[in-house]
């Protein structure tokens, strides 16, 4: 619940009552829940291998950025998978990877997830990917 001037609110935890500028938990809980999900989720960004994977593929793409779409700084500080992991794509393949600056990394993904969401869509509309089948029409 807001305060009076509507810029702080409680923890988000019943029983804490410590004030956050943002909606959700106060610092403690935070670390809480993240500690418990990189737990469950192992956060393999954060382990040497994915960082000497990473850096060898920056330095194998001289630190360009290989999408290069609308917006590129050009500058590649991110490894990214062409084929997503959730699509059977090789986690530490530098086969799989290329360098990416931040702005097309996150365009990539987004655009990933809209098409993925969309093709959902499909799926459970019609049955298949791509629309309706042949000679459907919509009475």
């Amino acid at each position: 619940m807001p305060n009076v001037e509507g810029f702080l609110w409680t923890c988000e935890i019943p029983g804490c009552g410590e004030l956050v500028y943002k909606r959700g938990s106060c610092l403690e809980h935070y670390k809480e829940k993240n500690k418990a999900h990189n737990k469950e989720r192992g956060n393999w960004r954060q382990k040497k291998t994915w960082k000497r994977v990473r850096l060898l593929v920056l330095i194998r793409d001289d630190y360009q950025c290989q999408i290069k779409w609308r917006g590129c700084s050009v500058i590649a500080i991110t490894a990214d998978h062409i084929v997503p992991e959730r699509d059977g794509g090789s986690r530490f393949d530098m086969v799989n990877l290329q360098a990416a600056c931040e702005k097309c990394n996150s365009a990539k993904e987004l655009k990933d997830r809209q098409t993925r969401d969309y093709a959902e869509i499909d799926r459970k509309r019609y049955g298949q990917v791509g629309g309706p089948p042949p000679g459907w029409r919509n009475w």
